[in-house]
């Protein structure tokens, strides 16, 4: 993909937020509304090379999972996945859900509830389908709808910059005015505005997906991307708030906070401008759930590769190359919880929000981790450490005021995302909660009736016979020691395979064998085998052994890179 396709599949799901966020914020932060969403604009800058430095140094599919994955231990990463997949999931579903409220808001007389509920499910089923037709063909509907909503939103603003220009600035200064009874004090306007900055975040709900399709995107062209997000973000949200508030009243903003620009197109340009900007919103709002669908299926795979979830949903459709099985398991998810909530996604709104505020604290905190661990690792973008931990705690302070103004999020988030993070740790662990139901079947006499004990066993074999693979670069005990621990504590094996290339015998063969013996002794519990292969380290031989010894390269683990290595780790595949 190229930028703008690329910046397109993310850049419907950031710019359609503007549709639901402005209402909300004025309802929130009155007359400072812009001012709280240009500081939206300012804390969000150093997050496109915060994201930009984490990508280009670990250039795969699965964003803030992969980051905390190569920087700290799969249980921390399981938290990382379990906020990214929430809030896929919720941006499918409300998504899919604004755009039928967006429209049956237009049109009250003509759609019911029922009517709704089927439009919603419609959705979801007809951006699944695009999805699964592959990569590139998702990218052209996305393009084509970014580019109608961009139109959209400057004939917005290009209008309201002229009724503004016919009618004065009575209105705006109306509204201004208005503030210093809304709010009276210097702590009533500073309250204002950080309530508002917090709601102002949730309009730049997308910014994240591109990192997990970052596989599929040329070289190069991700901090691009990153950077014609941020001035998306800059060019429409602010402006857009601005000439809301020339041209509508205050108290009108806050009744219609659900539909606040259909209303601002209705009095700047009428009714012809009112239903283009309806059903724009409509249509891009539309474009969110393509954008939970893509970025979903490549943290799944992710996930998958890693043995985190079933080995099946990586099959791929013969003709299209699309993940089948992950599309088709997120989509049957996606209408399971609407159906389940009646069609009422407040409560899954508000998760949606925490979630994508904590993945986004999770890409800084992985940002600082991946300085202090994988230092060594070259990537053509840094950002300073203190800009990385001032964004850290900007979207934690963020954070902290959404759920200061809705304290019921906290009891939804820990229902929604502790669940799954209960199930994905479950996942990891499996092997050890399995030799525990052994141990106490095993003194249960009554369960000796059944094979249970046998059925537990069969099951940890299988879950352990598949081998894991360190490439070794030296003779070191103490690094290989390391190697050994990082498989104890993430992998579920029993077989660790030291791979080391070499062009000449040298007395290191002689001695990493004999490390690979005091290891073997040290760890009963792993087989621990030596492999010297004569010839290069390089990703054609990688992709020799990985077909040889049946071990897929997402169990093939290596000592940190540096900038001297030959190869980009966006070369060995997963390695």
């Amino acid at each position: 993909l190229g930028q703008w396709r690329a910046t397109s599949i993310a850049g419907n799901d950031l710019i359609a937020s503007v549709f639901y966020t402005i209402g909300v914020c004025f309802t929130t932060a009155g007359p400072f509304a812009p001012i709280a969403l240009f500081l939206v604009s300012v804390v969000l800058y150093p997050f496109q090379k915060i994201l930009s430095e984490v990508s280009t140094a670990l250039p795969m599919n699965g964003g803030t999972y992969n980051c905390l994955l190569n920087t700290a231990s799969k249980s921390t990463a399981s938290v990382a996945a379990s906020l990214s997949l929430i809030s896929y999931t919720a941006t499918a579903v409300v998504s899919a859900s604004s755009a039928t409220a967006y429209l049956a808001g237009e049109l009250p007389d003509v759609l019911d509830s029922k009517a709704v509920f089927g439009m919603t499910i419609g959705i979801l089923v007809l951006f699944a389908a695009i999805v699964a037709l592959g990569m590139q063909e998702s990218s052209i509907v996305a393009m084509t709808i970014f580019c109608a909503h961009c139109v959209a939103l400057l004939a917005l603003m290009v209008v309201s910059a002229v009724h503004w220009g016919v009618h004065g600035s009575g209105t705006l200064i109306a509204n201004w005015n208005s503030g210093t009874e809304l709010f009276p004090d210097a702590n009533a306007v500073a309250t204002a505005l950080f309530l508002g900055y917090s709601i102002g975040l949730l309009g730049i709900t997308g910014f994240e997906t591109s990192s997990n399709y970052v596989e599929d995107q040329g070289q190069g062209v991700f901090p691009k991307t990153m950077r014609n997000m941020w001035w998306l973000v800059l060019l429409f949200n602010t402006p857009t708030a601005l000439f809301t508030m020339a041209v509508l009243p205050l108290a009108e903003i806050r009744a219609n906070s659900s539909n606040a620009l259909s209303v601002l197109a209705g009095t700047a340009g009428g009714s012809w401008l009112r239903w283009w900007i309806t059903i724009d919103a409509v249509v891009v709002l539309c474009a969110g759930v393509l954008t939970a669908f893509v970025g979903v299926s490549g943290l799944i795979v992710r996930m998958t590769a890693d043995r985190l979830l079933p080995q099946v949903l990586l099959r791929r459709n013969r003709l299209t190359g699309s993940p089948h099985w992950i599309i088709l398991a997120f989509l049957v998810v996606c209408c399971s919880l609407y159906a389940i909530s009646g069609g009422d996604v407040t409560s899954l709104s508000g998760v949606f929000a925490v979630a994508f505020l904590g993945v986004m604290c999770t890409f800084a905190f992985g940002n600082l981790l991946l300085k202090y661990r994988r230092d060594r690792l070259p990537r053509p973008v840094r950002t300073s450490s203190l800009a990385a931990f001032v964004a850290l705690l900007a979207f934690l302070a963020g954070l902290a005021g959404n759920l200061y103004q809705q304290p019921i999020l906290i009891a939804y988030f820990i229902g929604y995302v502790g669940t799954l993070l209960l199930v994905m740790l479950v996942l990891l662990h499996r092997v050890r909660l399995a030799k525990t139901a052994f141990f106490y079947v095993d003194r249960v006499l009554l369960l000796h009736r059944w094979p249970v004990g046998d059925w537990l066993i069969s099951l940890i074999s299988n879950w352990t016979k598949q081998p894991v693979v360190f490439f070794a670069d030296t003779d070191e005990i103490h690094i290989l020691n390391k190697a050994v621990l990082y498989v104890n504590l993430n992998e579920s094996t029993q077989c660790l395979k030291i791979v080391h290339f070499y062009e000449e015998e040298t007395a290191m063969l002689r001695r990493l064998e004999a490390s690979r013996r005091a290891l073997d002794y040290l760890y009963p519990k792993i087989t621990i085998d030596l492999v010297l292969i004569r010839g290069k380290f390089c990703p054609e031989n990688i992709e020799r052994l990985s077909n040889l010894l049946s071990v897929p390269k997402s169990l093939m683990f290596m000592s940190c890179p540096g900038p001297d290595f030959p190869y980009g780790i966006q070369e060995l595949n997963g390695v």
